[in-house]
């Protein structure tokens, strides 16, 4: 009975199982619903549509994006992001695995809450376990002190740890992030003449 690991970021969803060198599947965190009623021909107005199939129809739909931030903003998104993970992307029987998941490094008690709601009662899973993600790229490396530096898509952690326990008093937060660092890039390369198209 393998443990699901899922890594729900502000643009990618990362998820598989533990003692796996990569996850089994990395998609776009994203939900997507038809803008208006009959856009297009076969486009049921109350699909909706996940990661990768929600990518390729977003002149269609109306997209979404439940992180913000490192904290979710829209449950009912992130229970689409989350049933699509465990049944069209891991394709697993939630009663029959336990789960690790990651969370922001100053997430909410609240919101903790929620989402152990979610996972107990929505997807059955008989087991869960919470860990903020620098503490957890720190365990990954065979340490228990450190500090882990996590650039996300729009939000950056520097996470101090010791012996295994976030010292969150002293986490720092900076809204300089991965987004910013492509869009630098992707500037800087059209700067020097080249062209290209990015996802998304």
């Amino acid at each position: 009975m393998a443990t699901v690991v899922v890594d729900n970021g502000s643009w990618f969803c990362k998820a598989g199982f533990a003692g796996e060198d990569n996850p089994k599947s990395v998609f776009p965190a994203m939900v997507g619903k038809p803008k208006q009623v009959g856009v297009a021909a076969g486009m049921d107005p109350n699909s909706v549509y996940v990661g990768n199939e929600a990518s390729r129809k977003q002149g269609l739909l109306s997209v979404k994006y439940p992180t913000q931030f490192g904290y979710i903003t829209n449950w009912d998104d992130m229970e689409h992001i989350l049933h699509h993970t465990f049944n069209n992307e891991l394709g697993i029987v939630t009663e029959e695995h336990p789960i690790l998941l990651t969370e922001a490094q100053l997430n909410p008690k609240l919101n903790r809450e929620k989402m152990t709601m979610m996972i107990f009662e929505t997807f059955n899973f008989p087991a869960m376990y919470v860990k903020a993600k620098g503490v957890l790229s720190l365990y990954s490396s065979g340490c228990i002190t450190g500090v882990a530096l996590d650039i996300g898509e729009n939000i950056s952690y520097s996470l101090p740890t010791y012996e295994g326990y976030a010292l969150r008093h002293s986490v720092m937060k900076s809204e300089l992030a991965g987004r910013d660092i492509m869009d630098c890039l992707q500037q800087s390369l059209i700067d020097k003449g080249y062209s290209f198209d990015f996802f998304p």
